[in-house]
């Protein structure tokens, strides 16, 4: 994981610190992580950065991780 981009989607932030945690101990680069509360956030993310791997939450208010996907 230390040269991929990764998004993390999840609508609780110590979720997301938590997971954030979990990849930089196994390498993964800070400025390679990003983090999206919602759909239309990492919608906007998923355009502009294209990262490599997605890690969703399955309800993102009113549409869902698989729409995201």
């Amino acid at each position: 994981v230390t040269d991929k981009k990764i998004l993390i989607v999840d609508g609780s932030r110590v979720t997301q610190d938590h997971t954030i945690h979990l990849l930089e101990m196994m390498g993964a680069k800070q400025e390679n992580i990003f983090g999206a509360l919602n759909y239309p956030d990492s919608s906007l993310i998923l355009d502009m950065e294209k990262p490599d791997i997605v890690i969703t939450d399955y309800p993102l208010g009113n549409k869902t991780g698989i729409d995201l996907i």
